[in-house]
């Protein structure tokens, strides 16, 4: 499992997004398949949700850790401005 994880998180967020979309595309044929006829690897199922959570996992890793850096840029040159500018919208507001 650790190989596969590791492989996932060494490609770029474009590379998964696009290998989220096949695999969507592939568990959604698996699901017509399986309601019609035999399917020949039941396993298939299983590998292709459980690689699905991992792309998302290691997608929602980076957007968090994008998003902690960018508040901790933001924060830093906002100072109080940014307060006052919103303190005086609502006062006016009344």
């Amino acid at each position: 499992m650790k190989k596969a994880i590791n492989e996932i998180r060494g490609q770029d967020s474009a590379e998964l997004k696009a290998k989220l979309s096949d695999l969507r595309k592939e568990q959604f044929k698996l699901r017509f398949h399986g309601s019609a006829e035999e399917v020949a690897k039941t396993t298939r199922h299983r590998e292709v949700r459980r690689t699905i959570a991992r792309i998302l996992m290691v997608l929602d890793e980076r957007a968090r850790s994008a998003a902690t850096t960018a508040v901790a840029h933001g924060a830093a040159g906002s100072g109080a401005a940014g307060s006052g500018a919103a303190g005086s919208g609502a006062k006016g507001k009344k």
